[in-house]
């Protein structure tokens, strides 16, 4: 007998398979079982080999348990039902026993592909498992944790945002959910910010990460973060634009609070618009502001020639509106610093005419509701039912007769307002 076997002109290749799937044997199996490598197994049935070694059939039929003549040449002979099982496996024929087997599987790959449950406590983060609840890992930081969420892009990836009383600024981390890894971390570019703003005031405190919302800004259909860092010192804040890799794509301060924000789609490009609301605290204002960012439109900070000459930093957002302070009789009696806006709404009315309104006050209850067109440029203006009832009874005669309450005043209030387009001021 020779000692290399021609099998390339045979059906070797099919025949060994399905004498291998018969016995319900994997190639790795099947390899074990005849003390030959996965690879040779493989290579066999993939018909990738023309020769074989006589010794290396002579394991396969002692493995399969069939003649090298039925192996070699094939035999017609059914013997399927005096196949024994394959030696070293044990199987359970019962409906009980393939039941347990299936049950077993399944909660195995729900242990697998259940994500941990997450709790957070100070500093401390903790990721426990989601059906046993053993813990899986544990990571403490620096500094308190304020925010802790999944990101928007994967439900495998958290999104930790810190407290700082640092200089240098919070920062957000993402970690791995099932592993507690570190995948990157980022922070403001507090340089920036205080080259805009001075470093006496940026650098006197610290930065919060406040909040993080989903954005897509560029509608590729992929969710970057907005990132909201508020002052320790109550102001400047900054939004970061941050992508699933950590690079901060784009950043923008404003010097003062900020209030609330919204993202939406305002001209139906497919691209959502950032809508910022919250006050201005520059000397000359001192008021309310909205402002709105874009794709392209999401740089600097809010800076004019009004608050700083010669500034390098400029004004990069798409539109800003700051609308100004009551007359000074008004701030007074209701013991107001400045104005805020807040709670934004948006709505559409016939052929795609994009309208908002905000809040515009001092608190949720005593305030005026502004309607503004897509431009940000003021419509209208009317009071809540709170702040209405307060003035019929409680200002005195010489602040209610002509104030919020008068249309004409609220006209004349609103017309005092200052608009920038592409960091530009327009004039009514």
């Amino acid at each position: 007998m020779d000692r290399n076997v021609d099998i390339s002109k045979s059906d070797f290749p099919d025949r060994l398979r399905k004498l291998r799937e018969e016995r319900r044997l994997t190639q790795a199996d099947l390899g074990d079982l005849a003390q030959l490598s996965y690879r040779t197994i493989h290579d066999l049935e993939l018909g990738k080999r023309d020769r074989t070694l006589v010794k290396t059939l002579m394991l396969i039929t002692k493995a399969l348990d069939v003649s090298y003549e039925r192996l070699l040449n094939g035999d017609q002979a059914d013997r399927t039902d005096k196949i024994p099982p394959p030696k070293g496996k044990r199987f359970l024929p019962t409906t009980l026993g393939v039941l347990l087997l299936l049950s077993v599987a399944i909660l195995a790959l729900w242990t697998v592909f259940k994500p941990p449950q997450w709790t957070v406590t100070g500093n401390t983060l903790v990721a426990k498992d989601g059906i046993f609840g053993f813990q899986r890992w544990q990571r403490e930081f620096p500094d308190e944790i304020a925010i802790c969420q999944p990101a928007p892009w994967s439900g495998d990836v958290l999104l930790v945002g810190l407290h700082s009383n640092n200089s240098g600024g919070s920062r957000l981390h993402a970690l791995s959910l099932r592993s507690g890894n570190s995948l990157w971390e980022v922070q403001p570019d507090v340089n920036e910010i205080a080259a805009a703003f001075g470093r006496e005031l940026v650098f006197g405190g610290g930065f919060n990460c406040s909040g993080l919302l989903p954005a897509d800004l560029d509608g590729d259909g992929t969710s970057e973060i907005l990132a909201h860092f508020s002052h320790t010192k109550w102001f400047p804040h900054a939004l970061c634009l941050i992508d699933s890799k950590g690079n901060l794509l784009s950043q923008y301060a404003s010097m003062g609070s900020i209030y609330d924000l919204l993202i939406i789609d305002m001209d139906g490009d497919k691209k959502d618009e950032v809508i910022g609301a919250g006050t201005n605290n520059a000397r000359i204002y001192q008021g309310a502001t909205v402002f709105v960012l874009d794709e392209n439109h999401f740089s600097g900070a809010t800076i004019d020639d009004s608050v700083s000459h010669g500034n390098s930093i400029k004004d990069g957002s798409l539109m800003r509106l700051v609308i100004p302070q009551y007359p000074a009789p008004y701030m007074n009696h209701m013991q107001y610093t400045r104005l805020i806006a807040e709670n934004i709404e948006t709505f559409e009315r016939e052929n795609d005419d994009f309208r908002m309104t905000v809040f515009v006050g001092h608190d949720p209850d005593r305030h005026l509701i502004v309607e503004l067109d897509s431009t940000l440029t003021p419509l209208d203006s009317h009071m809540s039912d709170v702040f209405r009832m307060e003035i019929l009874h409680s200002w005195p005669d010489s602040l209610r007769e002509f104030g919020p309450l008068d249309p004409g005043w609220r006209r004349d209030w609103l017309a005092h307002h200052v608009r920038f387009e592409a960091g530009k001021r327009v004039h009514p």
